[in-house]
């Protein structure tokens, strides 16, 4: 497995061939410290469309503009600008726009999963490019439907396509032949790992030693150099492997982008031959520097969470995973603990980068020097981190007493794909077909640390998760033995990084709370008829609230009160959802939509004022249905937003059963004194023991997010 995953990870550089083909305006893998800079790209040619006089310039330029948002993640202003572009290029029958636009437009349909049409557009693009003798636009086109046949498993066509690629590029100019020629190469590994049937990777290796040589820049020959290296690996030559990444990485010095990977590759071949010490050093100094141009490489991107997976998430699991196995051979307790903390540390590490990737700043770039060796946890508190590796699932269970890992003979394929599964039938009340999954979570997540957490007399379990464990509610795993949900026996809650957690006592004496709710219909949505009765129950139980509705919780009057009053905790009651893309993350007011940067803004203002944050409660909104990226930044919320506790949904959830359990849960706190946990505990609790409300799809969806106590 550990040979397996250079080739595996060599799809992220797949999609720089794509975006190379998409971006003919802009050389995109050529230019890699440009990578994200799309807006100013908009802007520019927005510009030019504005001066262009002839249809013919307008029609290129509205399919450059395409390109660009396409790149920019923002599908609706691409389609609309490729449509634009596609009449005019009919109404002027100019076969090279057309062929242009096609290819663009094949693009935007395969983004959509519309393979029909976009192999439809493909074809009428190559036969206009052929028709030109366009062996550039020929490239590009074969490249994009080669790639499209691929994510469709289509046995039969990769092998034509694969042929028609590689004869035309050698009709490329020279100058042109070895940049194409790198991404032809990649390609060419990905086929290989489809099926090895398809291709024998002997046929990769005499083009790119003639590229090592003699191929041109320092990139190319760097790329050239590394790929020999991943197929010298893949034949377990780990003499030739290492030597060829050594001079991948000599001529990579200045571009960090494929420096990092190359030591990262070289770790691997070291790690292959047992030299665990000098892996772990060639490991680090990848990350070391991956650190500096990890944005950059996923910023703006349309395919930004598949770079961060295939070229970034597994360098830090590569070095946590190679601790952990010296780990479990070391039998001195005191070497073990050390190991076992050094990986837990990168994990962390690993979660900071998750959730700079998805917000795209370093809104957590602060809480950095907080080490989570200075963290100490209530001795009836346990953390456990799913470790998800492709071929076995590791935990890593922390409690008072010390860390120890526990390794699963479970894929990562099988765990996303059950907690996906428990996801969507969770959500189902009128059936109860989640329960299948419920279980198997269980066992796999729960019943091997069990011993542990009940000798450790553990109350509150606290979940680091990732992929799509972070779309679950771990209140709803279902012990088969006992014949009872989780929530039954522990206290729950999630955070995206312990690191990141600020960890301290709820403060209770006069406790401020903003309550904000929005009943009516407006921009389009539906409305909350429990709303105004939520609202009013909230205000009543604290003596210092104040009380924003419909109307009143204007964008304005929200921020108004924000930075005019220290609240510790903010209630809003209203649509909202969070997107895979923060730019989509938004809370609904009655008159606008408040994004998460401007709410960040706006709670920083609240804890300047001598009182914290204690508690963001979002109690009608959603994360994007089956979406692991958007339950990030669900996860990430309360750390975004600088509050040290959130309260909020992973789906739309009944809403009379919404305001009854958010009611329930201040009662627990401001009566009754418990902590955050165990009053969404008891709160989850006594809606599963009322008839109407016993489906976990009415109390399980909350969660709590961040600081538990």
């Amino acid at each position: 497995m550990i040979l397996r995953q250079p080739f595996h990870l060599a799809r992220g550089f797949i999609s720089l061939f794509i975006y190379s083909c998409l971006l003919s305006v802009w050389q995109l893998s050529a230019q890699p410290n440009r990578v994200g800079d799309y807006q100013s790209l908009i802007y520019q040619l927005e510009q030019q469309l504005k001066q262009a006089k002839t249809k013919p310039e307008r029609a290129l330029l509205y399919s450059q503009l395409g390109d660009a948002h396409f790149a920019n993640q923002e599908l609706i202003e691409a389609g609309q600008h490729f449509a634009k572009a596609l009449r005019l290029a009919r109404q002027l029958d100019n076969s090279h726009i057309l062929s242009h636009v096609l290819n663009n437009k094949g693009n935007l349909h395969s983004v959509h999963l519309e393979d029909e049409q976009a192999l439809q557009a493909y074809g009428e693009a190559l036969a206009l490019a052929i028709q030109n003798q366009d062996v550039l636009a020929q490239v590009q086109i074969l490249g994009n439907r080669l790639r499209l046949q691929l994510r469709r498993e289509n046995k039969q066509a990769i092998p034509n396509l694969w042929q028609h690629l590689s004869r035309i590029i050698q009709q490329l100019p020279a100058e042109k032949q070895p940049y194409y020629q790198i991404n032809w190469a990649y390609l060419g590994l990905e086929i290989y790992h489809f099926s090895p049937d398809l291709l024998a990777l002997s046929d990769l290796s005499p083009t790119l030693e003639q590229l090592a040589e003699q191929g041109g820049d320092k990139r190319s020959r760097s790329q050239a150099y590394g790929l020999l290296g991943q197929i010298q690996l893949e034949e377990k030559n780990y003499a030739e492997a290492e030597k060829s990444s050594q001079q991948a990485a000599f001529f990579a010095q200045e571009q960090l982008d494929l420096l990092y990977y190359w030591q990262w590759q070289h770790a691997g071949i070291l790690k292959a031959q047992g030299h665990y010490k000098a892996a772990e050093s060639s490991y680090r100094r990848a990350l070391a520097n991956l650190q500096p141009v990890r944005q950059q490489m996923t910023q703006g991107r349309r395919d930004a969470l598949d770079i961060f997976i295939e070229r970034i998430r597994p360098v830090y699991f590569d070095l946590a995973a190679l601790l952990l196995e010296q780990a479990k051979t070391t039998l001195i307790d005191r070497k073990q603990q050390l190991l076992l903390r050094r990986a837990r540390n990168t994990i962390e590490l690993l979660k900071i980068a998750e959730l700079e990737d998805y917000f795209q700043d370093q809104c957590v770039a602060e809480a950095k020097a907080r080490r989570p060796d200075d963290l100490v946890l209530e001795k009836d508190t346990a953390v456990l981190y799913p470790i998800m590796l492709k071929d076995r699932t590791i935990l890593l269970l922390q409690t008072h007493t010390g860390i120890e890992q526990i390794e699963l003979d479970v894929s990562y394929h099988d765990l996303n794909q059950t907690a996906l599964g428990f996801h969507y039938n969770l959500q189902n009340s009128a059936s109860n077909r989640f329960i299948n999954e419920a279980k198997q979570l269980y066992q796999w997540l729960i019943t091997p640390i069990k011993p542990s957490l009940v000798k450790a007399d553990i109350k509150t379990l606290l979940l680091v998760p990732d992929g799509a464990l972070r779309l679950i509610p771990l209140a709803a795993l279902y012990n088969p033995d006992a014949h009872q949900f989780l929530i039954s026996e522990y206290a729950v809650a999630i955070t995206p990084s312990l690191q990141l957690t600020d960890i301290r006592p709820l403060s209770r004496p006069n406790l401020k709370i903003l309550v904000n709710g929005l009943s009516q219909s407006v921009q389009e949505f539906t409305e909350l008829p429990n709303v105004p009765a939520e609202v009013d129950s909230i205000g009543s139980l604290f003596n210092n609230s104040q009380v924003l509705m419909n109307q009143d919780f204007s964008l304005d009057r929200f921020s108004e009160h924000l930075q005019q009053n220290p609240y510790e905790i903010v209630h809003v009651a209203s649509h909202g959802q969070f997107n895979r893309d923060p730019r989509k993350t938004f809370l609904l007011t009655h008159d606008d939509k408040l994004t998460m940067n401007k709410l960040e803004q706006l709670l920083n203002m609240s804890k300047q004022q001598d009182r914290a944050i204690e508690l963001l409660t979002l109690s009608a909104c959603q994360t994007a249905v089956g979406d692991d990226r958007a339950a990030l930044g669900l996860a990430g919320v309360a750390i975004k937003a600088g509050a040290r506790s959130a309260l909020a949904s992973l789906w739309f959830v009944n809403d009379a059963a919404t305001s009854e359990l958010v009611v329930r849960f201040y009662q627990k706190i401001q009566k009754q004194g418990l902590s955050k946990a165990e009053a969404l505990r008891a709160a989850q609790q006594e809606l599963l023991a009322q008839r109407m409300f016993r489906h976990p799809a009415y109390w399980a969806a909350f969660i709590l997010i961040g600081n538990w106590l």
